[in-house]
């Protein structure tokens, strides 16, 4: 079929972050997936047909597509060698603020931080942005902002963790830090 890849990844439960990159190569084989359900004759196939036609089904599974790709590209931001922890609050909060403009853009349907979507919706007339994707989006900035609130450090904690003579204390600046030690 003059594919790109030779075959379809298989997800391997030890490294969760094979997940995206399974539906990541799903849907870049998408038409090839459809061609071949097309001359299969396995009784399976004509249902798996139907839903890979069903282009509002389709439309979810490149927004998850994409939203796998975002968290997939946190996860690899936080792991590693020499992180400090002001990197990965840093990190943290500024992924909070794109889950804001991710659920803004979907909501104006610019869909500039969803491109495996936008191109979908390019091709797929019949799809439309629904509820469900932006409850999901609500529901991930919700559980993210409640997971991750102890991590909340004032920003003159960190630029003092980071270089302790670039920052001139204020007053209140000691109940700032002793309120945000990690034991």
């Amino acid at each position: 079929m003059f594919a790109e890849h030779k075959d379809l990844l298989v997800h391997n439960d030890v490294r969760w972050l094979s997940k995206g990159n399974v539906l990541d190569r799903f849907c870049e084989l998408h038409q090839e997936i459809v061609s071949f359900l097309r001359v299969c004759i396995h009784k399976q196939a004509a249902n798996l047909l139907e839903r890979m036609l069903d282009e509002q089904f389709m439309a979810e599974v490149y927004f998850l597509c994409d939203i796998f790709k975002h968290l997939n590209t946190l996860n690899l931001g936080l792991q590693g060698r020499e992180k400090y922890i002001a990197d990965l609050v840093e990190k943290l909060c500024a992924f909070k603020t794109r889950l804001t403009i991710f659920t803004t853009d979907l909501t104006a349907t610019g869909l500039l931080h969803f491109s495996r979507l936008r191109g979908f919706m390019n091709t797929a007339p019949e799809a439309r942005i629904m509820p469900i994707m932006k409850d999901f989006m609500t529901k991930l900035t919700e559980n993210f902002t409640e997971r991750f609130q102890g991590f909340n450090i004032p920003i003159e904690v960190l630029h003092f963790a980071r270089d302790p003579f670039s920052i001139k204390p204020e007053a209140d600046f000691c109940a700032k830090v002793k309120g945000n030690v990690f034991y």
